[in-house]
């Protein structure tokens, strides 16, 4: 299996020195040119470091659905910084899923709005319960990304491409300008 044991993405300055930045991040694992297992959210902590390991790498990609892993080798990887627009566009969602659960009866709300759809009231009321606790949990794991700095911040690359040819650690640095 060549995926790296243990990654390190770090954002320096153009001195090398480390920025104290939290940044978006996704990892594209190419199978081949058409097709990849995409870990979409990777976000450095305040210290504009992020340690990645092989089975977080297995666990939030589709590769933990193969049956096996040990044979497994991409094509390629790349790691990329999320753009503004993909950033905003996530945060407007989050926005939007704060005003819903901040209704007086969010699960209504949900209700209502999914018999508008064309649901059965049974399943607007059976779903609607679900979708709550589904909205809060996301919203909860998500209002994190409202500090990345990912709008604010130029960098010289936005992606960098690589080959895995073993599992050895591997260290990404991405060059703010």
């Amino acid at each position: 299996m060549y995926i790296p044991k243990q990654i390190l993405i770090e954002i320096v300055n153009q001195n090398n020195e480390n920025l104290d930045l939290e940044i978006l991040f996704g990892l594209k694992i190419f199978i081949n040119n058409e097709s990849c297992h995409n870990y979409s959210m990777i976000k450095t902590l305040s210290n504009g470091k992020k340690f990645i390991s092989q089975e977080d790498i297995i666990n939030n990609t589709e590769l933990k659905h193969l049956e096996s892993i040990s044979n497994f080798e991409s094509e390629k990887i790349e790691f990329y910084i999320w753009s503004c627009e993909a950033r905003n566009s996530l945060i407007n969602c989050l926005k939007a899923t704060e005003n819903t659960l901040n209704q007086e009866n969010p699960k209504e709300v949900i209700e209502n709005e999914l018999i508008n759809r064309g649901s059965t009231a049974e399943d607007a009321e059976k779903y609607s319960i679900e979708m709550v606790e589904k909205l809060r949990g996301d919203l909860k794991m998500l209002t994190d990304l409202y500090d990345c700095k990912n709008c604010e911040t130029l960098f010289k690359i936005e992606s960098i491409i690589d080959i895995w040819k073993d599992n050895s650690s591997k260290t990404y640095k991405f060059v703010v300008i």
